[in-house]
């Protein structure tokens, strides 16, 4: 996980990998080669069970990131996890996350979460991005950090 946007935005690497339905990996018979049932997944989108979107119009996607916006501020304002100098930072990172994301807009498959809302409103948004033009099976995700829930493993 990297950090960006002054610390409003997280992203992850993910990459395509091959899936298998075999118990503990062991083929079922002689000569198998490969798992007829396995199946190539994003590890990212797989592990998180994450749902790809259809595409959003970029105004009506507007509408929806500024409700996520505010129902992530509100959380981090009754949280009291940021002093008023932090706040105004994270609030530049969110206007710098937005824009990146508009101008990349046409390039990016848009993905959901099942878990968490704001009176309603989905913000577990992902923004799956290709940016390794050497490995076109590699993906950048990137979320709005004050709308994941940190999980302890």
């Amino acid at each position: 996980m990297e950090e960006c946007f002054d610390g409003a935005a997280v992203k992850f690497k993910a990459k395509y990998v091959t899936k298998s339905n075999d118990l503990g990996g062991i083929p079922a018979g002689e000569g198998d080669e490969e798992d007829a049932d396995a199946e190539s997944v994003i590890n990212l989108v797989d592990t998180y069970r994450l749902t790809a979107l259809d595409e959003y119009k970029q105004k009506d996607w507007m509408v929806i990131v500024k409700e996520v916006m505010a129902g992530v501020m509100e959380k981090i304002k009754k949280e009291g996890t940021m002093d008023k100098d932090q706040m105004k930072a994270y609030k530049k990172g969110c206007v710098e996350f937005v824009n990146f994301i508009k101008s990349k807009y046409s390039e990016i498959q848009f993905y959901q979460g099942e878990i968490g809302d704001y009176e309603g409103i989905a913000q577990s948004f992902g923004y799956c991005l290709g940016e390794n033009p050497e490995d076109p099976l590699e993906f950048s995700f990137y979320f709005f950090r004050g709308a994941l829930v940190d999980e302890k493993c």
